[in-house]
């Protein structure tokens, strides 16, 4: 087996392999990445028994075959290559020689033989085709809300549902709750896709202009280009979120964003782990005040559009995380009664919506 190729396209698939390949396994192979050279391209291929990528990128082939070597060996060795360098790979006795210019490497091999390969995967439901720096940006806002609490094991992930209005994305962690909405044909999707796929998937998705997604009873598979990762599913029942999102309100503030961001920052400044920040809403000025138990303290003012009076407290970390979230120029909080849940938008739209318990203050 001999091949050569740029580095560029070679070295993101390593990196891409390296982030899926197990790093710390008691089954050797699994720190591997395996490699085929055929015809004129390279397939790449990671795998952790629970998710599976695959990675073709163009090579010149002198001698076809396959083999494994070491994910974080070959991702290091790519990573810290002279730019521009071409990539030789050449397969021999003592394992793989690789030359990336000048510098040399040889590496261990396993048998490509055994390297495992995912299979069950169901009968996948017709794919959904998104924008990929879209698709990348609205799972990087749910990301916040997962649980990562294992006694909570599905709310581990990111809850894909599809509606009538199109595929829903939802994420809790039982004290904040965000949901996106993305406006595609996805039939009776309800998948729970755990957190360590759903930000494998970002990471595809942001560099790719379409992804295409695919879901079974068992299994969520994304598709970019020559690029596609295979996950299983989290076997569980995620929340009714419908029944936790308020519908009632008395309370109405619309508040610019950015200013409210900066305020809870400054609020968290002051406040422990866990401790609430109380939100003043009055006279169309919005006190926002965090302390903690040593003394500290931090209070800010921002003013608001609509009505409302009512003082409510959040946790201070949640409540900065959920602006930041939500994005947009303004966002409106709708209020009950303060030991109620608010729920948070974008002002000028309905398609990104969080939930957020309160706390005492």
């Amino acid at each position: 087996m001999r091949f050569r190729a740029d580095l560029k396209p070679f070295a993101d698939a390593a990196a891409a392999g390296a982030r899926v390949a197990a790093g710390r396994t008691t089954i050797p192979i699994l720190s591997h990445v395996k490699l085929d050279a055929a015809g004129h391209s390279i397939r790449l291929t990671a795998s952790d028994l629970d998710r599976e990528i695959e990675i073709a990128f163009a090579a010149r082939v002198e001698t076809p075959g396959e083999t494994t070597v070491s994910a974080s060996a070959l991702n290091d060795a790519l990573r810290i290559a002279p730019k521009g360098a071409e990539v030789a790979f050449e397969l021999g006795e003592r394992g793989v020689t690789l030359r990336t210019g000048k510098p040399r490497y040889v590496l261990p091999v396993l048998p490509a033989t055994d390297f495992p390969a995912m299979s069950n995967f169901g009968q996948f439901a017709a794919p959904v085709a998104l924008d990929g720096k879209t698709f990348a940006a609205e799972l990087a806002a749910v990301m916040h809300a997962v649980s990562t609490e294992e006694t909570h094991y599905y709310l581990n992930g990111v809850y894909f549902h599809g509606t009538d209005d199109g595929l829903r994305p939802v994420a809790t962690d039982g004290h904040r709750l965000m949901r996106v909405d993305l406006p595609v044909k996805a039939g009776a999707a309800a998948a729970i896709v755990p957190s360590a796929t759903v930000k494998a998937f970002i990471k595809i998705a942001e560099g790719a202009t379409e992804v295409t997604l695919e879901l079974s009873e068992r299994m969520a598979r994304l598709t970019a280009g020559s690029t596609r990762l295979v996950s299983k599913l989290i076997d569980g029942t995620f929340p009714d979120y419908g029944r936790v999102t308020p519908t009632d309100f008395t309370q109405v503030a619309i508040i610019d964003s950015q200013r409210l961001r900066d305020a809870a920052q400054r609020a968290l400044i002051a406040c422990a782990e866990g401790r609430g920040v109380a939100l003043d809403f009055a006279d169309h000025r919005l006190k926002i005040d965090g302390r903690n138990t040593d003394g500290g303290e931090a209070s800010d003012e921002v003013e608001f559009e609509r009505e409302a009076r009512v003082r409510i407290g959040f946790n201070a970390r949640y409540l900065a995380e959920a602006v930041a979230a939500l994005g947009g120029v303004k966002a409106r909080f709708n209020m009950g009664d303060p030991s109620g849940p608010a729920k948070i938008t974008d002002a000028a739209r309905n398609d990104r919506l969080i939930v957020l318990m309160p706390v005492r203050i």
